[in-house]
């Protein structure tokens, strides 16, 4: 018993080096949502540097839902586990974890995004700004696979940037996989978020049980 403990912690914390930086990266849209819409909208003045938090909002938001694409290294990843259940088993957790967070700061990014938007803006009008917003985090995602761009290439490779994304926009293959990719993230931010939803009513309901000590 032990020792399938100690290969599940095992699976667990001999994470990649990649990984902590990319949930980093997963995690700034989130933190950006909650301080850019954190006033109510109607009594937001935008200021010039509200709007650059904003351009910094959807610049990185694609990288939220990017960590599911690094699904890629889990063969690879998985082989630490040299024929141990348990090993893969801490593997497993700490991908499935890795890819929960990633979808759930993009989806409570997104409602964070919504609650600001249907303030100004008709509510009607918030299923088409969350098609074109999925669909552009998805091609985020895409440029980020296939020519290997990173958020902030807008501003310190502008030129690469541009000839990067009007090539991916020439290849029809890329253009499906963006549409492929867009409802993968629309379903799985939506299912991560129902997910964590009931796991607190589920868990505030299962403290009720026990007295107050106060």
């Amino acid at each position: 018993m032990r020792q399938s403990v100690h290969g599940v912690m095992r699976g667990i914390v001999e994470y990649p080096s990649w990984m902590p930086w990319n949930l980093l990266l997963a995690i700034v849209p989130l933190v950006l949502a909650v301080t850019l819409f954190a006033r109510p909208a109607e009594t937001r003045r935008p200021t010039a540097l509200w709007w650059v938090g904003l351009t910094a909002f959807f610049l990185f938001l694609p990288n939220a839902p990017y960590v599911i694409t690094d699904i890629i290294h889990l063969r690879g990843d998985a082989g630490i586990a040299s024929g141990s259940r348990s090993v893969m088993l801490g593997v497993l957790v700490r991908y499935s974890a890795f890819f929960a967070l990633g979808l759930l700061s993009y989806a409570f990014a997104l409602s964070r995004l919504r609650q600001f938007a249907e303030v100004r803006l008709p509510r009607a009008s918030w299923p088409a700004i969350a098609v074109v917003v999925h669909l552009a985090s998805a091609f985020g995602i895409v440029l980020g696979r296939l020519p290997r761009l990173n958020s902030w290439y807008v501003v310190t490779h502008p030129l690469m940037t541009l000839r990067s994304i009007l090539g991916v926009l020439a290849e029809p293959q890329a253009i499906a996989l963006t549409i492929a990719m867009a409802a993968v993230i629309a379903v799985g931010s939506t299912v991560a978020k129902i997910v964590a939803k009931l796991a607190v009513r589920s868990t505030m309901s299962w403290m009720r049980w026990f007295p107050s000590n106060g």
